[in-house]
Parts: structure tokens; C-alpha cells; sequence
């Protein structure tokens, strides 16, 4: 045999051994790109299920009553409320003239997002004018319910003022051991300077059900001072990081092959 054949073979050996190391080479990298995949949406879908939104109800209120014994009260209302999660921006008032230069008038206003685990709010009430006998009242109301499956790390920060015997600003954090978060602010006199408050608290939250409050009202006219109240926070459950994602993703890619094998061998075993 001439040695032509010979290298012609060897060349043929190498080309494919070398054609499977690439094709293996190409297949590892597929198969690495869609493990990262598969995590990414393993761990999205963990933290996902971290917070679960159960209830909500945002609106802003506002109603005035005038007249006196004698002649009688007449009354309006307005109300407008979040229908779902969605951004909610709204703001009501109410007035009415009720003689010469005198007004009776209330307005609150509410700017709330939810988005995923993290939560911003602002709220705000103002009422004034009237008489003995006139009544005028605003509020801005914030509620979420939701639950965790699992503990998570959170934080709450914001602030609350109220100024005017009749105003309220209150923030209330409940959960499974009780009360976590609880500042209110109310003037008990008319001379009472205005109230202003700040709050931040940060700690671990374990699996339950916890409802989160918060709340401005004003419900009546102190002479020489319209009343005001108001709100504002910022709460937040952290995401993980894409470290701890792909940690995540990967834990669930290895749980997921495991139990294949183990199916592999039951069906073995049963043959």
C-alpha cells in the first residue's frame, strides 16, 4: 500500500475528530446559554411567588353639610377609588359658597403606585370654612393586603404631618406576630403647632399575611385654622440579586434533573 492512501486517511481521522470537538464545543455552549435561561426563569419565577397581593383600597373622599336647625342641612359627597393594582393619581374637592364671602370646602388628593414588591404613596386632606353648623371633611385613604411564602428582607420609609385640631396622619404595618409599624399624628388642641414626623424601619418579615395603612383626614373647620394632614412612603421588598437569582434558577435546574434521574430509575427498576 502507498503511502499516499495512508495520509489521506490519517487527514480524513483528524478532520473528523476534530469536526466532533466542535460540534461538542458548540453543543456545551447551548447547552450552557439555555441552563442560564432555564435558571433565570426558575428564580424569576421564586421571587415571583414571594409576594402575593391579595386585597387593595385607595380613594380619596371628600363632603360637606351646612345649615342650621332652623332651616334645615343639605350635604354633597364626591368619592373616587383605585379599581386594581395600577397607578392611582387622583385628586377630589368640594365647595360651596354659603353667603357674602363666606365658603365652606374640602379636597383630598392621593399619587400610589404598586409595582411587584415595592410600594410608593403619597396622600393629603384639607378642609375650611363654614359656620357653627357646617361640617367639612376630606380623606385620603391607602390599604394593601398581601402575603409572603417565604421570609424576605423589607423596608419602610416616609413621613407623616398634620396641622389643625381636626387632622389625622396615621401609617399602620400589621402582620402575623401583630403590630410592626404604627405612627399617628393628631393635635389634640387648637393652639397645638403643626406635627411633623419622620419614620424608617428595615428588618426581616416571616411567611403570613400582612395589611399595610395609611391615612390623612380632616374632618371639621377650627376658627383662624383650615386643618391639613398628610402622608408619604416608600415600602419595599428587595429582589434578589442576579447572583442569588441564578443561584436560585440553578438550585431549581439541579432539583429539576435530579427528579428526572430518579424516574429513569424507577422505570429501570420496573422493567
Amino acid at each position: 500500500m502507498s503511502r499516499e492512501p495512508k495520509k489521506n486517511l490519517k487527514k480524513l481521522v483528524y478532520t473528523t475528530v476534530r469536526g466532533d470537538r466542535e460540534m461538542n464545543r458548540k453543543l456545551a455552549i447551548l447547552s450552557a446559554l439555555l441552563a442560564i435561561i432555564i435558571s433565570l426563569f426558575c428564580a424569576g419565577t421564586v421571587q415571583a411567588g414571594m409576594v402575593v397581593l391579595v386585597e387593595q383600597e385607595r380613594y380619596v373622599q371628600a363632603d360637606l353639610l351646612w345649615g342650621d336647625p332652623d332651616t334645615g342641612s343639605y350635604e354633597e359627597h364626591t368619592l373616587d377609588s383605585a379599581s386594581d393594582y395600577g397607578l392611582f393619581e387622583s385628586t377630589v374637592s368640594l365647595s360651596k359658597q354659603l353667603w357674602y364671602e363666606m365658603w365652606l370646602w374640602a379636597s383630598a388628593s392621593q399619587l400610589s403606585e404598586i409595582v411587584g414588591a415595592t410600594v410608593r404613596a403619597s396622600g393629603s386632606a384639607e378642609s375650611g370654612g363654614g359656620g357653627t353648623w357646617d361640617f367639612a371633611e376630606g380623606i385620603s385613604s391607602f390599604s394593601l393586603t398581601f402575603e409572603l411564602t417565604a421570609a424576605q428582607e423589607f423596608s419602610i420609609a416616609g413621613s407623616l404631618s398634620a396641622d389643625g385640631r381636626s387632622s389625622t396622619a396615621r401609617i399602620l404595618f400589621t402582620g402575623p406576630v401583630g403590630t410592626i409599624l404604627d405612627e399617628l399624628l393628631h393635635p389634640d388642641f387648637s393652639w397645638d403647632p403643626p406635627m411633623y414626623a419622620e419614620f424608617s424601619i428595615s428588618g426581616v418579615l416571616e411567611p403570613g399575611q400582612y395589611t399595610l395603612v395609611a391615612l390623612s383626614t380632616v374632618d371639621d373647620y377650627v376658627s383662624g385654622r383650615d386643618p391639613s394632614s398628610s402622608f408619604s412612603f416608600v415600602a419595599e421588598i428587595p429582589e434578589p440579586s442576579p447572583v442569588i437569582l441564578l443561584a436560585l434558577g440553578m438550585g431549581c435546574l439541579i432539583a429539576r434533573n435530579r427528579g428526572r434521574k430518579w424516574k429513569r430509575r424507577e422505570l429501570k427498576e420496573n422493567e
